[in-house]
């Protein structure tokens, strides 16, 4: 992936996840939301600036280029899963 991104846990009592882009971005939500149902995620709340998605995780992606993951302990897996959605965002944007 050529956007380079952080990887951070918000919360050391949750199991969730926080993925940042380096470069600011601002996110088409309604492609946003198009990519994750083509992925196979459950679109729970799709706002203006914010799309809540599930597929055994749950997923928060903000129109900023934020992801917050949920429900997903190991880190590794949740970097995993957090650069997947980005290529399919980025490349969508592009």
């Amino acid at each position: 992936m050529d956007e380079e991104f952080y990887i951070f846990k918000p919360c050391k009592t949750t199991a969730a996840f926080q993925g940042t882009l380096k470069k600011q971005i601002s996110l088409d939500m309604n492609s946003v939301k198009r990519i994750l149902e083509k992925e196979g995620y459950k679109i729970e709340l799709a706002l203006n600036d914010l799309v809540i998605a599930r597929k055994g995780h749950i997923v928060n992606i903000y129109n900023t280029g934020k992801i917050l993951i949920k429900n997903i302990e190991d880190e590794e897996k949740a970097k995993k899963v957090i650069e997947s959605i980005y290529k399919k965002i980025i490349k969508e944007k592009d």
